[in-house]
């Protein structure tokens, strides 16, 4: 047995010291910030704030803002899935889970001073759901989700309400989380109903000080039941008045940025100004088969074009570190997805394929998507076109204008489409239904453009929608995606990042799982 040199292993000793002294050199000891009060945060955004009523939300701007100024019954617990109480400070939920019956916080205060009751959430809900309510309107986008599985609404007393549901329905709190579940104030709508949209009143945090063309700024409500927002002042600006949003942050002239793109991205890399935060979105985007297409009833070709993209590989070069390849329909930050090896680009095994299907020699189809101002999308239909057409498939590739794209879809006027999916909740039921449900494959539908239709997966889908036990309700959602994955309705391709850029004295950046920033729990260090 040989021994070493003492001389030698004090030498080593001494380099093996030297070099953890260098390392632990890099190591900054962090130092808690005790949050301040105070500050005025400017917030870019790409577009413009549309109208700020529960119902009328479209864009994910106004959605974003929407949220600081109303609430709802539920809310969502900071960057969690996990539901709390917001306007309502409890529920129950009788046996046969039919009867969910919330009960109300008392001296709520809308902001033009009047006090939340039963009444003005009957006044809220009411109007989206009942036809004979004098403000109801057939415009309202949501009104069908919202209210797909609820029979009645009424009130119990002034501060409690029941629904009744029309059958037992586990995501019935995330869809009440939802925007245009939100309560408004019945005095101050029906004061100036067609103005109410550009002078909103909720019960949140903030309430709206100004909105100009280029301006629209919010501050602390003096009366908000719950915790007090830091800021003394939000102020949104469009991007068309920024020219150059990187060295106005850097200059810390803008504290806020959303809709980060990818070049963004790079160049802010190794920047001590700026801070990125970043998650997956709650969407997903895809390729779907027309199932109605005879050639696609066969799964050999459907997994065929599953070999054909490095879907890693693309979106790591086209989105620059913005997105996730997408294996599944739920996306991975929501609380039942199941994680799958996606293959790598094998035109063999595609070959293979097609020829064990009957098709050797490929074949031609048509594939339907809209114009986006996304330079990646482009360069991805064009990756994909060359695949197919490396194993014989003949892409006729209808790129239309958006509203055109639209009535393609409704007239079933393609053989394959890109989509993408987003909802405005947590529950794996918002893709899971309303994409792969038979109730929901027929035409002008704008959900389940695969037309997929399979007894089995309604089974499923219909027991995790009744299912009370999350656990249990995981596992159904998980043998969901085995099914959908063996036999594929899909191409799922990608799901983008919700990325902020925030100036370095800007902490505690919240995003919830609904991709809102949490303009609340914001607070910014004094210079």
């Amino acid at each position: 047995m040989s021994m070493m040199n003492p001389i030698l292993r004090y030498q080593w000793l001494q380099r093996f010291l030297l070099i953890i002294i260098y390392w632990f050199s890099f190591i900054v000891p962090t130092v808690a910030l005790t949050p301040q009060m105070g500050g005025t945060l400017i917030y870019r955004a790409t577009d413009e704030i549309q109208a700020l009523d529960p119902p009328l939300i479209e864009d994910s701007l106004t959605y974003n803002i929407a949220g600081n100024i109303f609430e709802g019954l539920v809310r969502y617990q900071g960057e969690s899935a996990t539901i709390e109480p917001a306007l309502a400070s409890s529920w129950k939920v009788s046996k046969d889970g039919l009867h969910w019956t919330f009960f109300l916080r008392k001296d709520v205060y809308f902001h033009d001073k009047t006090l939340l009751d039963a009444e003005a959430v009957l006044f809220s809900l009411l109007r989206q759901k009942d036809p004979k309510h004098p403000f109801y309107s057939p415009d309202f986008l949501y009104k069908d989700v919202l209210f797909a599985q609820v029979k009645s609404i009424h009130a119990v007393d002034s501060h409690t309400l029941e629904f009744e549901l029309l059958q037992p329905y586990s995501p019935f709190l995330h869809v009440l989380t939802m925007p245009p579940a939100a309560i408004i104030s019945p005095t101050a709508f029906q004061k100036n109903p067609k103005n109410f949209k550009r002078q909103p009143v909720g019960t949140g945090p903030f309430q709206v000080a100004e909105w100009t063309e280029r301006d629209f700024a919010l501050e602390p409500f003096e009366l908000y039941w719950g915790k007090k927002p830091k800021l003394d002042r939000v102020v949104i600006q469009p991007a068309k008045f920024l020219k150059n949003m990187l060295l106005s942050m850097r200059q810390g002239n803008l504290h806020l940025a959303s809709n980060v793109t990818p070049q963004e991205l790079l160049w802010i890399q190794g920047d001590t100004e700026i801070k990125l935060k970043q998650t997956p979105a709650n969407q997903v985007n895809f390729i779907a088969f027309n199932m109605e297409r005879k050639i696609f009833q066969d799964r050999q070709i459907r997994l065929a074009f599953h070999n054909l993209l490095n879907k890693k590989a693309l979106v790591r070069w086209l989105w620059q570190g913005n997105a996730v390849p997408a294996s599944s329909p739920i996306p991975p930050n929501n609380w039942s997805f199941k994680k799958f090896n996606e293959p790598s680009q094998h035109l063999d095994k595609a070959r293979q394929l097609l020829t064990a299907a009957g098709h050797p020699n490929g074949f031609s189809i048509k594939l339907l998507a809209p114009v986006r101002r996304d330079p990646s999308w482009p360069r991805l239909f064009k990756a994909f076109i060359i695949a197919c057409q490396k194993v014989g498939i003949e892409i006729q590739f209808n790129n239309l204008p958006f509203r055109d794209y639209l009535k393609a879809i409704q007239d079933q006027d393609y053989d394959m489409v890109w989509f993408g999916w987003a909802t405005d909740h947590a529950d794996p039921d918002g893709f899971i239904t309303p994409l792969l449900h038979s109730k929901n494959a027929y035409p002008g539908n704008l959900s389940n453009l695969s037309y997929y239709q399979n007894e089995t997966l309604d089974r499923l889908i219909e027991q995790a929608q009744q299912t009370d036990d999350e656990e249990q309700r995981t596992k159904i959602y998980h043998q969901i995606q085995d099914h959908l994955y063996l036999n594929p309705p899909w191409i799922p391709l990608m799901i983008p990042n919700t990325s902020y850029l925030h100036h370095r004295r800007v902490h505690n950046v919240q995003i919830s799982v609904t991709g809102r920033v949490l303009l609340e729990n914001l607070w910014m260090e004094k210079e």
